[in-house]
């Protein structure tokens, strides 16, 4: 939790506080808090929705079919929003038109019907003038006519002649005609007032707008009406909206295409108490241009103040109603006089905006495919990674596209079998390494392992292969308590048929050691052993000595192999003893015998033998510049009085320094003897 949120959390806390405990002292620091607290939500939302956008967006795949839609479907989908808005109000006003038409000709009958009755007074008594009328209407008429309220004004007196009270005319139809939508108790009415041409005489009708006129009005129009007051009192509002209604009987949406429309019409509508003009708002800018015989719910101010209008003292009970019918029976209304012209290009605009519509649809069905496309070949991309990332190799993309994205994905595809031939290729190594690991480990198991002495005789030996594992041998066999040998061999060549060689030769060795004594003699026998199981392009060369303790007598034979340097602490030089031989498996036909030479030195206390292969005096430095024996022999000299394992550290340290710690080229091996 970061310590900006720690800050947030508190400041909610803070303010709570405040809120609890309350007083005057803590509005304004509370104020402080509010203020503060909303520029953190601000700043927390939208670090949370761009951190949301950023884990919704990361995939390539919603970012294009995002982008496609803002630039392309977008304003498309606005623009069908606006045009259907248009549309719809369009529609809902053409309802209204429908309803309003509908029953502004209602009013009109009822106004003929007023005057016809008038007439008929002039001539004969009320009542019989009444029976006359009522004869005459028809029987559609004389559902919703039948409910009127008509009451006849002499100088005599008022005559109710159909309704239940007598009720005189309001003042201000007194000398006037009139004929409209009156709001009388909240009950919306239409009414026709008419005068003789003297004024001495008058009639007024006062038709409810109830359930027969609604349905008359239906069975014209195919539409559901009811009857909304805006302003009445909750008991009035549900009694008018369940006794004026019309029995729902049209369906909702009788087709998928049909969609219904429904829309509010506002007659205009007069209070019959005081006849002022009810509306539902009125601009102030119209009460100041000296229309005062009007009332309005609601009063826009020319500042765009919205105010209550004015009380006058009546309970001006505003209504609307409410049309609710289906498109085709709207179409069939506005279209109904139409000529075949005009319904010919009505129909050629509706096929070319079902035209272009198919075009838009075909366009985005189109661009989504594209997005998809390219997202999708970008998405096995992301695919085939994760998929190698996890090891599988094997997993190929397949490629539908013939273009970049497809030929990116043929590379990828490409790639992978490479990659996998190279992992191959890398575990052959491996394994190859592992087998090369384990020869070399049996190899070392070959030869002798931690021999520091023999008897009071002191040792050294190393060992250094140029590969994993190496050709070089040798051994020191104790023959007796008194005699030993030593053994120093190289095959010639590297890596692993050295190394059989080698292992063949530690065999042979120690069965002909046990049965000869002399070194000449060994080496006889092992070339005789030896010689015909070597290839034409093998050979070994080796150098044999038996050491005789007691007597410090060291006889030695060379079959090819580099010469050993003798340190003499009687003479303080070093010697090279280099007795004629050639190398196992050269000599044909008694050759290696006739060649092969044995010798004696006599050994003193002090005295210091080096054993070695070619691997270290011909080790070549960056400049091609030999180790060399003369090299060697110094660093003997120079360390003669020091124990073998030090002079071989010494050895060591110089040729590191001579190679500059390049690895040498070809197995190195020493054996170091320090007589007592």
């Amino acid at each position: 939790m970061s310590r900006l949120f720690k800050i947030y959390l508190g400041l909610i806390a803070a303010w709570f506080l405040l809120a609890i405990i309350g007083g005057e002292w803590s509005e304004s620091l509370r104020m402080i808090l509010r203020v503060s607290i909303f520029i953190l939500t601000v700043y927390y939302v939208f670090r949370l929705t761009r951190k949301l956008m950023r884990k919704f967006l990361w995939r390539i795949r919603r970012k294009l079919i995002l982008s496609y839609i803002l630039i392309g479907f977008v304003p498309v989908v606005l623009l069908f929003v606006l045009v259907g808005l248009g549309f719809f109000i369009f529609m809902g006003q053409a309802t209204s038109e429908m309803f309003q038409s509908n029953l502004d000709g209602y009013i009109l009958q009822t106004k003929i019907e007023n005057q016809k009755l008038l007439h008929m007074t002039e001539m004969m008594e009320g009542a019989q003038a009444l029976q006359r009328w009522t004869e005459d209407l028809s029987s559609e008429d004389a559902k919703w006519l039948d409910l009127a309220e008509i009451t006849l004004t002499t100088p005599d007196g008022h005559t109710q002649l159909q309704g239940d009270s007598i009720k005189g005319l309001p003042e201000w139809v007194h000398e006037r005609d009139f004929s409209g939508l009156v709001l009388r108790d909240s009950f919306p009415l239409i009414a026709a007032v008419h005068h003789d041409r003297d004024k001495r005489r008058s009639i007024q009708m006062l038709v409810p707008v109830s359930a027969p006129l609604l349905e008359a009005i239906k069975n014209r129009t195919n539409a559901d009406i009811h009857y909304l007051p805006f302003s009445a009192s909750q008991s009035a509002e549900k009694e008018l909206k369940e006794t004026l209604a019309t029995s729902k009987r049209q369906p909702v949406w009788p087709v998928w295409w049909d969609i219904p429309v429904w829309w509010l019409s506002l007659p205009d509508q007069y209070d019959w108490a005081t006849g002022t003009k009810v509306s539902l708002f009125q601009l102030d800018k119209d009460k100041k241009d000296g229309s005062e015989n009007s009332e309005s719910l609601v009063v826009l101010d020319d500042d765009g103040d919205i105010t209550a209008g004015k009380d006058t003292g009546h309970d001006v009970r505003l209504g609307a109603f409410w049309v609710s019918t289906n498109l085709s029976r709207v179409y069939n209304h506005i279209f109904a006089r139409s000529t075949a012209l005009q319904k010919f290009v009505y129909g050629l605009m509706l096929g070319v905006a079902i035209f272009f519509f198919i075009i838009e649809l075909f366009s985005v069905i189109f661009g989504l495919l594209l997005a998809r496309s390219i997202t999708t070949s970008v998405h096995n991309l992301f695919e085939g990674t994760e998929r190698i990332k996890k090891g599988d190799l094997n997993y190929k993309i397949k490629v539908h596209a013939h273009d970049q994205l497809g030929e990116l994905a043929m590379s990828f595809n490409s790639m992978t079998e490479s990659v996998q031939k190279l992992l191959v290729d890398s575990s052959e190594k491996e394994r190859l390494a592992e087998s090369l690991r384990i020869a070399r480990q049996m190899q070392q198991n070959l030869l002798p392992r931690s021999i520091t002495s023999v008897g009071a005789i002191q040792i050294a030996t190393l060992n250094l292969p140029a590969q994993e594992v190496c050709g070089d041998y040798y051994d020191i066999i104790r023959k007796s308590d008194q005699e030993m040998a030593i053994v120093v061999a190289d095959v010639s060549g590297k890596g692993p048929s050295a190394a059989l060689y080698m292992a063949e030769l530690k065999g042979v060795m120690l069965s002909v050691s046990r049965r000869t004594i002399l070194p000449r003699e060994v080496l006889v026998e092992a070339n005789g052993i030896l010689g015909p199981t070597l290839d034409s392009r093998n050979f070994i060369t080796m150098t044999y000595a038996m050491i005789n303790e007691p007597r410090r007598i060291m006889k030695l034979s060379r079959a090819g192999h580099n010469p050993i340097l003798h340190y003499s602490s009687v003479c303080g030089k070093v010697d090279i003893v280099q007795p004629c031989g050639i190398a196992l498996g050269m000599g044909k036909n008694g050759t290696f015998e006739r060649t092969l030479d044995e010798v004696e030195r006599k050994l003193d206390s002090g005295d210091i033998l080096v054993f070695y292969t070619d691997g270290l005096t011909e080790a070549m430095n960056e400049i091609n510049q030999l180790y060399g024996l003369p090299r060697l022999s110094a660093i003997v000299l120079e360390n003669k009085d020091k124990t073998t394992e030090e002079i071989k550290n010494a050895i060591l340290r110089d040729l590191n320094g001579f190679l500059n710690h390049h690895e040498p080229q070809d197995d190195v091996t020493l054996v170091l003897l320090k007589m007592p």
